[in-house]
């Protein structure tokens, strides 16, 4: 029994999938840092596996001979009769060929309780991954409102000298104060989404707190090939894999209520004392199987093929979605590489302020540039945050490719 619990624990271990193809950049190597770290300290990842050590110590245990069965009897006979009694031990147990079938049975239920906490950890792994795409996404757009209220401050700072020599208005001055509270606002409400994400990692890392500073960038990923993708849904997927195991137990269990229907034995000894003479003798006996046996056998293997069905509609709907999620993010990609340089140069929000600073834009039209580029490169950022989700969710099996 050490021994299998040892199999348990060391089955217990999973491996992180690195979802990033290609050279990994430090951002993306940090990104796989943080998501080991939380699937380690997880605290719902910890009672699951404490769960499957405590069934796999109970089905060991319910799966052993029952203690011995001590019978005593006393009789009183008639006067100058004399009374009589005995005493006996018997063994129980059960049809020989269930106990293998029961080991057999136990093994492949503590297989599918492990393929199901695989399949916990895989989808933590993805929910992690989710929200640092998202910790990426929220600074990329503080640093264009840095960049932008940056730019807008040295705008500031000409249009007081104006002021001051009479070239410019007191409403010039309180629009630039407004577009900065705008900006402001904007800058808040980020860091205020970053608090939140990063509480939500904290919490799913049990409480600990998670470092996010050196994550900046979504790292060096790329997309495989359409038909690569389904061979490592049918080879790696967790999902397929609990069912699968789920399956290969409720048919073992199938086994197990199969055989509950033969005979069980005991046998045991007895020693009688009567009239003053003391006997000893064995003692047989048979269990008959009950009625329900049957029928229990038939819902297991109903159970056991509902568990098919179940697969084959869970690999459908997974190469759909993976199609689908194939589509959009090709679509995407080539979305996000025909407008990149207007966005990723940084050269858009110092072209208007020198344009304004050099006299060829008005406040008013610049301050409306400036509105404009922050809400449109907002939508990119969006856009480069949604296809590196997609990515993510595509790359989900690429560990070792």
């Amino acid at each position: 029994m050490k021994s299998r619990n040892k199999i348990i624990s060391g089955l217990l271990v999973w491996v992180t999938a690195v979802p990033f193809i290609g050279n990994a950049s430090e951002s993306a190597t940090e990104t796989d840092n943080i998501v080991a770290e939380v699937l380690g300290n997880n605290a719902d990842l910890k009672a699951r596996a404490a769960e499957i050590r405590s069934a796999g110590l109970m089905n060991a245990a319910d799966n052993r001979l029952g203690g011995p069965d001590v019978d005593f009897e006393h009789q009183w006979g008639q006067k100058g009769v004399g009374n009589k009694w005995s005493v006996g031990i018997s063994q129980s147990f059960e049809w020989p060929g269930l106990y293998g079938a029961r080991r057999s049975a136990n093994r492949k239920a503590d297989a599918a309780m492990i393929a199901a906490y695989n399949q916990a950890a895989f989808e933590l792994n993805q929910q992690v991954r989710m929200l640092l795409v998202d910790v990426v996404s929220a600074k990329q757009r503080r640093s264009a409102v840095v960049e932008m209220m940056d730019n807008l401050r040295s705008v500031k700072e000409k249009t007081a000298k104006a002021f001051e020599q009479g070239e410019a208005t007191i409403l010039e001055m309180n629009k630039i104060e407004l577009q900065l509270f705008s900006l402001e606002t904007k800058l808040e409400d980020i860091d205020c989404e970053l608090i939140t994400l990063s509480g939500q990692i904290n919490a799913l890392n049990g409480g600990i707190p998670v470092r996010l500073d050196a994550v900046v960038d979504y790292g060096a990923e790329g997309l495989l090939a359409e038909e690569r993708y389904m061979e490592l849904i049918d080879q790696y997927d967790t999902q397929l894999a609990a069912l699968r195991a789920e399956i290969e137990s409720k048919r073992a269990g199938a086994d197990v209520e199969r055989l509950k229907r033969y005979p069980g034995f005991s046998l045991g000894y007895v020693h009688n004392v009567e009239i003053g003479e003391h006997f000893n003798g064995v003692s047989l006996g048979v269990s008959l199987p009950m009625f329900t046996g049957k029928h229990r056998e038939r819902a297991a293997l109903s159970d056991a093929e509902a568990a098919e069905y179940n697969l084959d509609a869970c690999r459908s709907q997974l190469h759909a979605a993976l199609l689908s999620d194939y589509a959009v993010a090709t679509k995407l990609g080539e979305r996000i590489d025909s407008r990149k340089s207007l966005f990723t140069d940084g050269r858009y929000g110092d072209a208007l302020a020198k344009a304004f600073n050099g006299g060829q834009m008005n406040l008013l039209d610049y301050l409306y540039e400036t509105n404009f580029f922050i809400e449109t490169k907002f939508d990119y950022i969006d856009l480069v945050a949604r296809y590196h989700k997609l990515l993510v969710s595509l790359n989900r099996y690429n560990h070792g490719v």
